[in-house]
């Protein structure tokens, strides 16, 4: 399968969910699409290149071991197409990095939760990544929920609504 052909020519969601099994059922491929994600020259198809990823977390940690500090600088970029922030958010809440990039992530996360040019999917997402970290490391509760509180007062759409609530709802029941 020649999956920068497939991002060019076929943009449906069809199209895309079935890259998307491919990849799973073949992950050995996934080198290919993050080849097309780390090649500037493409960035006409980074962002469905990036779509794509955001649902490749059922293929686990080890697929993505050589990629990792690829994503994270992506991340820290300000100049991202959102769906590249979005999907690469997307796919961390539920990766478990090595511990080696667990202070670098909660970072990123934080500055992307609290960044106002972020979109709210993107914050929605942060806030997911830096609820399953503060499990971990519950030092950043009490910073998590003051933000969350912060954007909840201010932020009234439906979405960063549902997941600020539902992410301090957590905190209060798993807090030490």
């Amino acid at each position: 399968m020649n999956i920068e052909s497939i991002l060019l020519n076929h943009r449906s969601k069809l199209e895309i969910q079935r890259l998307i099994n491919y990849l799973i059922e073949h992950p050995e491929n996934i080198h290919e699409l993050m080849s097309i994600l780390m090649n500037e020259e493409l960035s006409n198809i980074h962002y469905r290149a990036a779509w794509v990823l955001g649902y490749l977390s059922p293929l686990g940690n080890e697929a993505f071991s050589e990629y990792l500090d690829f994503l994270l600088l992506s991340l820290e970029k300000q100049n991202n197409h959102p769906t590249i922030t979005r999907s690469i958010t997307r796919l961390f809440q539920e990766l478990n990095l090595p511990e080696k990039h667990h202070a670098r992530l909660i970072n990123i996360s934080f500055d992307i939760l609290t960044s106002e040019k972020q979109e709210l999917a993107q914050r929605a997402n942060s806030m997911t990544i830096l609820y399953n970290y503060s499990k971990k490391y519950p030092d950043i509760q009490v910073e998590l929920k003051l933000v969350i509180q912060e954007i909840l007062e201010y932020k009234k759409e439906a979405s960063i609504q549902s997941r600020g609530k539902k992410v301090l709802q957590q905190l209060r029941k798993n807090s030490v």
